[in-house]
């Protein structure tokens, strides 16, 4: 699956957290947070999107 900037969060976080590297591996994941989005400032696109939670009653 790709993000809305292009970037791949296909890869699972599991990998990095096993190696001993999950603090290096959550410094990426903001990165690339911090990039997208400036991405996507540069773009046009909304920063923010709307979001709902469903509660399913079984």
């Amino acid at each position: 699956m790709r993000t809305a900037c292009g970037l791949s969060n296909a890869r699972p976080f599991r990998d990095a957290s096993v190696r001993g590297k999950k603090e290096e591996a959550l410094d990426n994941i903001k990165e690339a947070a911090a990039l997208c989005l400036e991405v996507q400032a540069e773009r046009g696109v909304p920063l923010t999107l709307e979001t709902l939670q469903l509660e399913v009653v079984a």
